[in-house]
């Protein structure tokens, strides 16, 4: 019941976190962001010969757009008042969290954007869910750009 919900949160999250420190996902992670980065730049080649060595960090990543719905759901979890269907309210406080968050999201998006700060956080971030990758992960994630570049062309 409800006294064993924080020990199963943290052994789930402490599992999660083992399960990705392991073996190469973390460098795929750093791949994938130098892939899109080098596709952006018109890279591709030099990437792949290892002469072009775009970021590993990601301003339209996962990781930032999750550093930004904690706080954004945190709050409004406390401003909305729990009423008679608390299953309803967190409903209603999760969808518009992510809608908030996603607005908020693209809007730091944008190059001179004043709200670019509001990245830091997400960026400071990858520093734990990337590394540096290796040469024959980067090509990994040039092969699967590659292929949705094709589907999508």
């Amino acid at each position: 019941p409800d006294r064993l919900e924080l020990p199963a949160g943290v052994l789930t999250t402490a599992l999660i976190i083992l399960w990705l420190l392991r073996g190469r996902t973390l460098r795929l992670h750093g791949a994938e962001h130098r892939a899109i980065a080098a596709t952006e730049a018109r890279a591709l080649t030099a990437a792949w010969a290892g002469t072009a060595r775009p970021s590993r960090f990601a301003s339209r990543c996962g990781t930032n757009f999750a550093a930004l719905a904690i706080p954004i759901t945190t709050v409004f979890d406390g401003l909305v008042p729990s009423v008679a269907a608390p299953a309803l309210t967190g409903a209603f406080v999760a969808v518009v969290s992510i809608g908030v968050t996603m607005e908020l999201w693209k809007a730091v998006q944008h190059p001179s954007g004043l709200l670019r700060g509001l990245l830091l956080p997400g960026l400071a971030l990858q520093r734990l869910t990337t590394r540096e990758p290796e040469l024959d992960d980067t090509r990994v994630a040039l092969r699967a750009v590659a292929s949705v570049l094709r589907r999508e062309l």
